[in-house]
């Protein structure tokens, strides 16, 4: 493959994680409209492409023709629309490569089942690798848990991300809920609690691994 070919992929691939990134940020305010503007630019940009086209290709479309060409429209709206629910109710870094993952691995099975395609042993093994990756990235994390001793006599810190592309409008609305009912209990996350004249016993509490976040009052 030439370095060209590798570097046109490599942009398209960019363009692409691009786009998906504003799809995730679009989700909260409105999907629907988001799939409108999008089909409105697409339209206008590629209208002279397809004019030229048709001048120079001169195609006779049948009526089956046009089925296909409006059933393929329908599917890409579902397609997008499912996309941004998704993403509404997903992390950008794991709804992003299952969605792509999938669908690859669902384009490979259905040219063996339905076209007759015959891949080799090195196709076979991109497509386990491809489902391999999607179950490993949609499957529950196991649990990890640390003693306050681990981190602050040795300055150690956690570095990582909490909530993955955090959207602050679409998703603290469901932090609070979960709060409300029960779910989500922050009061696991405090340790311990006291005054002023508590703060030497907060780290002796620490230290021994025993706490790890001991709220303040000023005036208890």
């Amino acid at each position: 493959m030439s370095g060209t070919a590798i570097a046109l992929i490599l942009a398209a691939a960019i363009a692409h994680a691009s786009w998906n990134l504003l799809s995730k940020q679009a989700s909260a305010s409105g999907a629907a409209f988001f799939l409108w503007l999008m089909a409105a630019c697409s339209a206008v940009l590629f209208l002279p492409v397809a004019i030229v086209a048709t001048i120079l290709a001169d195609p006779h479309l049948a009526g089956l023709n046009w089925v296909f060409l409006a059933g393929t429209g329908v599917l890409h709206s579902g397609y997008f629309l499912f996309l941004q629910l998704g993403y509404r109710a997903g992390d950008l870094s794991l709804a992003y490569p299952i969605g792509r993952g999938t669908g690859a691995t669902l384009a490979a099975l259905a040219g063996v089942a339905l076209l007759g395609e015959r891949p080799g042993l090195l196709s076979v093994a991109g497509i386990l690798a491809i489902i391999a990756g999607v179950v490993v990235i949609g499957g529950k994390a196991d649990p990890v848990s640390f003693g306050a001793l681990y981190f602050f006599p040795f300055a150690r810190t956690l570095v990582g991300c909490v909530s993955g592309s955090l959207d602050a409008r679409a998703d603290f609305p469901r932090y609070f809920k979960h709060v409300r009912s029960g779910r989500l209990d922050l009061s696991r996350l405090v340790t311990g609690r006291g005054g002023l004249a508590d703060i030497e016993a907060a780290f002796a509490e620490m230290t021994a691994g025993r706490g790890i976040r001991t709220l303040i009052e000023p005036g208890a």
